[in-house]
């Protein structure tokens, strides 16, 4: 007990003469400034484009591990009529994927080479840009109405003429 005593008293004094002292000072502004990373997708072209191209690889991919987890179940059936077929039955499911994307690449290339529209692949995909009634723009009109596009009533002594 003695011992607990005494090794507590000398911690208790070793944080007080060993801590640091601490001032109280007013504490320097640290300015953040967060700077865009060079390389950057900031344009919603790019990442359509980069989506459209990954999702072809990816689904070219699977239908490629398909087919060949078919050929891996044809080796290992053993003969066995059942898995052989099953094996098989994978196989033609892998090549219809493997055309399906095959054929939509090919589609999506032909589309872009006859029409000029870009889909991501051979040009840039475009996404179409809608404008709206542009606002009437202001101007005042000095001078007795020889202001340039001040054609309308008021005009002359000074009045306010809207024009699309």
């Amino acid at each position: 007990m003695k011992k607990i005593l005494i090794a507590s008293i000398l911690t208790v004094a070793g944080f007080f003469v060993f801590s640091a002292f601490a001032y109280a000072q007013t504490p320097t502004p640290i300015k953040l400034q967060i700077v865009q990373p060079t390389g950057a997708l900031t344009n919603l072209n790019t990442i359509l484009t980069a989506a459209i191209q990954l999702i072809i690889i990816v689904a070219g991919l699977i239908a490629f591990v398909f087919l060949l987890l078919g050929g891996i179940k044809w080796i290992s059936s053993g003969g066995d009529k059942g898995q052989v077929e099953a094996a098989r039955n994978q196989i033609i499911q892998a090549l219809i994927g493997l055309v399906v994307v095959l054929a939509a690449w090919g589609i999506i290339v032909l589309v872009e080479g006859i029409t000029g529209i870009g889909l991501g692949f051979s040009k840039p995909l475009k996404l179409p840009t809608f404008y709206g009634t542009p606002a009437p723009t202001q101007q005042t009109c000095t001078n007795g109405g020889s202001s340039v596009g001040c054609n309308c009533p008021g005009a002359a002594t000074g009045g306010i003429c809207y024009y699309p």
